[in-house]
Formats: structure tokens, sequence, C-alpha cells
């Protein structure tokens, strides 16, 4: 079970289940905050705009020992085929191009690539697939304007936890 409150309602409710430690993780530009309960099955969850350092130093003031991570709860381990999830990181690198729209490129690695290894790979493709033309890496960087992002298992674990009932 998973409940999700504003971040400025979790302390109180990370009292309420009687919660000593909880751990922050980097959100985009913000903080995720968990605290679970493993033997009674349930996360709670929030998230703050703020930075990780200044929610960290929220919580420390609050009277929590803070620490680095994720708790999430995703109850299969399989997918709906019944094949293992394999860890996954997913990259999405947004990107200008020509017309009204931004570009999105996306892929998939075993482990956490950098976001050079990324770009490299997306410069690649788009060479080999004759999607720009013959121009070099670091040209073609300036011109893209790129902007990269990745996700590992947990966070993919978490918005797929926050989804389920979709």
């Amino acid at each position: 079970m998973v409940l999700i409150v504003p971040f400025e309602g979790f302390p109180a409710a990370a009292k309420t289940f009687g919660a000593k430690e909880v751990f922050v993780s980097p959100r985009g530009t913000g903080t995720m905050i968990t605290v679970a309960k493993p033997d009674k099955a349930w996360v709670l969850s929030a998230i703050s705009p703020d930075p990780l350092a200044a929610v960290e130093k929220l919580l420390k003031a609050d009277g929590f020992a803070v620490s680095q991570g994720l708790w999430t709860h995703v109850a299969e381990s399989t997918t709906l085929a019944g094949h293992p999830i394999q860890e996954a990181f997913i990259a999405a690198v947004s990107y200008k191009c020509d017309g009204p729209k931004q570009g999105l490129w996306m892929d998939a690695y075993p482990s956490r690539p950098t976001d050079q290894i990324v770009l490299r790979a997306m410069y690649d493709e788009f060479i080999a697939n004759e999607e720009i033309d013959a121009v070099g890496y670091e040209e073609f960087l300036v011109h893209a304007k790129p902007n990269v992002v990745i996700l590992g298992p947990d966070e993919i674990a978490t918005f797929l936890m926050l989804k389920q009932d979709c």
C-alpha cells in the first residue's frame, strides 16, 4: 500500500505512523521523500519542489534521521506476459530540431550510462539512419542543444507504483 501526501503534510503523517528515519532522493530539481514499514507492506511518499539539501535540513529539524534512498512498493516482479522484469535504465533526450516541436529520442541500457554515452549513441543512430547531415559530433551538440534525463530502476518502479491503478 502506498500513501502519497503533500510535502507540507509529510512530517506529521510520518510521525503518525511512528517513523523515525526518512529516505530522500533527487527528483529533477526537487526531492522525493519516502518512509516505509516493510512488515506492514506500506510506503508513505511525498515530493517537494525544493532541492535535496534543503529538504534534508528541514526533515532533520523536524527530528528525523535522514538517509539517501527511495522506498518503493511494486507487488509484481514479472510482466503481465509472465517474463521476469530486467532492471533497466531508460534514457530520454530532448533536442532542438527543425519545425515547431522539440525532438525526443529514447533508449534503454542494462546499467547506468553517462550522459556522454547516451548522446553519442543518439548521434551515431542519427548518422547511421541519415536523419541528420554528416556533421561532426561537437557541431551536432551545439545545434541540437540536447537535454538528457536518465531514469533508473528505482525511479521506474516508483512511477509504476504511482500509476498502478491506471
